[in-house]
This record gives structure tokens, sequence and C-alpha cells, in this order.
């Protein structure tokens, strides 16, 4: 009884040495991946968000708001120029509303063509919050392609790019 004892301690101790290597090579790694600025673990906070952003196009010009929760619900709020000011786009998951003024517009189909500047930007960060990157994200969706520089202190967004709408949009 003695020698199969011993066995079994000799096959626990070596499972739990593994073991023990397999943990502290996943902790090294989760801390070498925060510190590297990847953001794989850290999309809701990336994409969940409530700031100003100037977006430039070769021919529009316009401040907004852009809110995003978790779960993807996106407002764009235009604060100027004045005279569409507090017009607003929503994506409510299962709708979409478009308010201007007291107009109001509630549909389950995208109305907005992908082309244009806040259905863009919807999608580009709906798609974009799917993915892992670092500081920065290139890819494309619905045949546009974008790129989205984050801060490297915060991993918050910094800039979207959208070059074939000429869209540049500075977060604040």
């Amino acid at each position: 009884m003695i020698i199969r004892f011993k066995k079994i301690t000799n096959a626990t101790v070596i499972l739990v040495l593994v073991s023990l290597i397999f943990l502290g090579a996943h902790i090294i790694k989760s801390k070498n991946n925060n510190v590297s600025g990847d953001f794989s673990n850290l999309t809701d906070k990336t994409f969940s968000f409530c700031k100003n952003a100037t977006v430039r196009t070769g021919k529009i010009n316009f401040d907004c708001e852009i809110s995003r929760t978790p779960e993807g619900i996106t407002n764009i709020t235009i604060i100027s120029p004045e005279t569409i000011k507090g017009m607003k786009f929503a994506w409510l998951g299962d709708r979409q509303e478009i308010n201007f003024d007291k107009l109001t517009n509630k549909t389950k189909e995208n109305i907005l063509p992908i082309s244009s500047l806040p259905c863009a930007i919807y999608k580009v960060l709906n798609h974009a919050s799917k993915l892992n990157g670092k500081s920065k994200i290139t890819s494309s969706v619905d045949n546009l392609s974008y790129s989205i520089e984050l801060h490297k202190d915060s991993d918050q967004i910094k800039k979207i790019k959208i070059p074939s709408l000429e869209l540049i949009a500075d977060f604040s």
C-alpha cells in the first residue's frame, strides 16, 4: 500500500505543477496584453461612451455628440451647424429613429444609406466593437474601409477615418 500511495502522490504533484505552470503563463500573458494596449478585454469600455466629435469631409463639416452603450445602442446628435442643430439619429437595436425639430421617423429598416455620414459612423463603431486591436484598428464593413485610432493612455477612441467618404471624426 505504501508504494501505491507514493505513485498517487507523485502523479498528484506532477498534475499540480503542470496546472501552476499553465496558470502562471495565463497570468503573465494577461498582464502583457494589458500593458501593450490590447483592449480585447476592454471593448465594453472602449465602445461604451458619450463624447463630442468634430466630423470633417470634403464637403460637410459638423460637430456632434456620439453616445454608445455596450449593447450597441448608438445616438448621434448634431451640435452644429445651427441649421441642423438638434437633429438626432438613433440605432436602438431593433429599430432606427431620426428626430429633427418636432418630426420623428421610426422604422425597423435602415432608411439611411451606408454612405450617409451618421450611418457610416454607426456601422464602423458597431463592427469595430467586435474586433480586437491595439492602438489602431483597421478593417472594413459593408464595403467601407476604416481605421480607428485609440488614445494610448485610456483605450478610448481618438479618431475614426473612412477614406472612401473622406471622413475624419476627431473625438474630444
